[in-house]
C-alpha cells in the first residue's frame, strides 16, 4: 500500500486550476501540466534536509521506547509517518524522561551515547548523515515540553529540528488516550520555507493506535507555503480492507475536489479503484482501474473529459516511493 497510497496522495498534493471556461482538451493538458508539477513538489519535500534528516535518523534512540504503539507497513499511518518520524514504533520498554534527559550523539560503533544532562528537562538527539547530493551534514532533533500519561507513555511533546545549526522544521504531537489505549493523534508543524501541515487521526470504534492495523480516519490540512495553495484531505480505512481518499484544494484559479474509493480486495486479493477529479461542479476526469495483490496501481487510469485515457503511473515516473 505504501508504493501506491504515498504517490497518490502527493500527485494530488496541489491541483491548480482550469476555467470552467476552457475546452475539454485544455482542461486535460492544464491538469496534466499540474498533475507533473505537483509530483515535482512532492519530491521537493522529499529531497528536503528535513525530511532526509529524520529518514537518515538511527534506530534505538532513548526516546523511542516512550512512544506508543507498533503500525504495519500495510497501515496508512505508516506509509504518512514511519519513513519520516522514526520513533514510531512498537515497544514494551517505557522509560520516565528524567532517566534520559539532556544531550545524545550517535556513534557509529558504539551507537547513541549519553555526552550530557544538559539541557534539562529536553532530549536532544544529535547524528551525522550524507544527503542524496553526497554532502555529510548534522542533525540535530530537540524535544521538549512533554506531557505524559502514567508518567511512563509520551503524550505531548513539541519538536524543533536542525540541519548544520539551521533550523530547517518544527513538530508537535498530542496523544488522546481513552479507555487506556490509544485512540487518537495530533501531529502538526512546519517544513521551513516549504508547507505548513497538521494531521489528525482517528481510530474507529472498537480499534486503537495501538493495533499492527490501522482501522479509522485521517484528516490532513495544510499550506503550500511557496505558492499559496491550501488543502485538506480526508481518508477513511475500513476493517474490511476497503478505503477512501479525498481531497479539496483551494488556489487563485478556484476549488478542486478528487476522490477515490478503493474495493475491499477480492479473491485474488486486488483492489477496484473508481474516482473522478472536479473544479467547482465540473468533472474533469475519472479514475477506475485495478491495483494488483502487490501494491501495483500500473492498471489504474485517469480518463478525461474528452476521452484520453493515461496511467497513472505516467505522471509519477520520478517519483521516489520508497519502501
Amino acid at each position: 500500500m505504501k508504493k501506491y497510497m504515498t504517490a497518490i496522495v502527493m500527485a494530488l498534493f496541489v491541483l491548480s486550476a482550469c476555467s470552467k471556461k476552457e475546452s475539454p482538451a485544455e482542461q486535460r493538458e492544464k491538469a496534466e501540466a499540474t498533475i507533473t508539477n505537483t509530483v515535482n513538489t512532492g519530491e521537493k519535500i522529499q529531497n528536503s534536509s528535513a525530511v532526509q534528516a529524520i529518514q537518515s535518523m538511527p534506530e534505538g534512540a532513548p526516546i523511542e521506547a516512550n512512544f506508543p504503539g507498533g503500525i504495519s507497513s500495510k497501515s496508512i499511518l505508516s506509509n504518512v509517518l514511519e519513513g519520516h518520524v522514526p520513533f514510531f514504533k512498537k515497544s514494551e520498554t517505557k522509560s520516565p524522561i528524567d532517566s534520559i534527559e539532556g544531550t545524545w550523539e550517535y556513534d557509529v560503533s558504539a551507537g547513541w551515547q549519553h555526552k550530557s544532562n544538559n539541557p534539562a528537562d529536553e532530549v536532544v538527539l544529535i547524528w551525522h548523515f550524507v544527503s542524496d547530493d553526497g554532502a555529510s551534514h548534522e542533525a540535530e532533533l530537540e524535544f521538549k515540553n512533554f506531557g505524559w500519561y502514567n508518567d511512563t507513555l509520551l503524550t505531548k511533546f513539541d519538536v524543533d529540528e536542525y540541519v548544520d545549526s539551521a533550523k530547517v522544521a518544527n513538530y508537535s504531537y498530542q496523544l488522546t488516550i481513552q479507555d487506556n489505549v490509544s485512540k487518537a493523534l495530533h501531529l502538526s508543524g512546519t517544513l521551513v520555507g516549504i508547507v505548513n501541515f497538521s494531521f489528525d487521526v482517528q481510530a474507529a470504534d472498537g480499534h486503537s493506535l495501538d493495533e499492527s492495523d490501522f482501522y479509522g480516519t485521517i484528516h490532513i490540512s495544510g499550506t503550500n507555503l511557496q505558492d499559496g495553495t491550501s488543502y485538506t484531505i480526508d481518508l477513511v480505512y475500513n476493517d474490511d480492507g476497503s478505503w477512501s481518499f479525498d481531497l479539496v484544494t483551494n488556489d487563485n484559479g478556484g476549488d478542486w475536489h478528487a476522490h477515490l474509493a478503493v474495493s475491499a480486495p477480492d479473491a485474488t486479493g486486488a483492489q477496484h479503484v473508481s474516482g473522478y477529479l472536479k473544479n467547482g461542479d465540473t468533472e474533469v476526469a475519472t479514475v477506475d482501474g485495478t491495483i494488483s495483490e502487490d501494491g501495483d496501481f500500473s492498471g489504474v487510469y485517469i480518463v478525461y473529459s474528452d476521452g484520453t485515457r493515461v496511467p497513472f503511473s505516467t505522471y509519477l515516473q520520478g517519483w521516489h516511493t520508497g519502501n
